[in-house]
């Protein structure tokens, strides 16, 4: 039998620094995608229009990213536990009227 050459998951400490200061603490897989780590701030935060959001973080050279939706957190995080996030606007609407959720205005 032939065992993966993957490493086993591991737990990561996250916190994620609101629009309004507050912070939530979430531990997650490294395996996860960066969107596994998004939806739990969406759902946090009860957003629907999810589209103009994202989470930025810091690398190990203070350089700033947006945390890639589409690749595994073990790929875009270096360093030790608790990872920071910031979530943030990412995009903003061209028709702030035609948005339908005030939380997302």
């Amino acid at each position: 039998m032939l065992d993966c050459l993957c490493p086993s998951p591991r737990t990561l400490a996250c916190r994620v620094v609101l629009l309004d200061d507050r912070e939530l603490m979430h531990e997650i897989q490294d395996n996860n995608t960066g969107q596994a780590l998004l939806d739990v701030v969406y759902r946090h935060l009860d957003l629907l229009e999810t589209a103009y959001f994202g989470l930025r973080y810091l690398d190990q050279d203070n350089q700033t990213h947006w945390l890639d939706c589409g690749k595994r957190l073990r790929r875009q995080l270096r360093g030790s536990d608790p990872h920071t996030f910031y979530f943030g606007v990412k995009f903003y609407a061209a028709d702030p009227c035609k948005l339908l959720e005030e939380i997302t205005r």
